[in-house]
């Protein structure tokens, strides 16, 4: 069943067993497809598998690809939001040991950042948008 805003509705077959059933596990497939296991008392207390095979009723939340180049870098680092609409508004850096070296207040989809301040090593881009935030390593040289 899913629930519709204002009450339980029936999704696929309703009393697909005409018994109780027991155990009931949801897994999904590697492409994402539902199946419900369960032990069905109308068959001897047997596990059944069913598949669902209609629509889902959710839609997948597109999670932005972050990119972020060179890797690695010397003076400058461009990172990309990857999504045309999703705006970053902060960026944070960290190094290796967990310090804060650097905080940028921004808005747009990509930033193009000036480096050159920071000592070689291993650096860790904390980037905030309107809704999530995303974490990329890079090396600077």
């Amino acid at each position: 069943m899913t629930f519709d805003g204002s009450s339980w509705v029936n999704l696929g077959i309703p009393g697909f067993t005409v018994d109780t059933v027991a155990w009931t596990r949801l897994r999904f497939s590697q492409v994402g497809q539902p199946y419900v296991a369960f032990n069905d008392w109308s068959n001897s207390q047997k596990v059944s598998v069913m598949m669902y095979d209609g629509p889902l009723g959710v839609k997948e939340i597109q999670k932005p690809t972050l990119s972020l180049y060179p890797d690695p870098a010397w003076d400058f680092l461009t990172i990309d939001l990857g999504i045309p609409g999703n705006n970053m508004n902060r960026m944070e850096i960290y190094n290796i040991i967990g310090s804060q070296v650097m905080t940028i207040d921004f808005s747009g989809g990509t930033a193009h950042l000036n480096i050159q301040s920071l000592a070689p090593g291993i650096y860790f881009v904390k980037v905030y948008d309107t809704r999530d935030f995303y974490t990329v390593r890079f090396t600077k040289e």
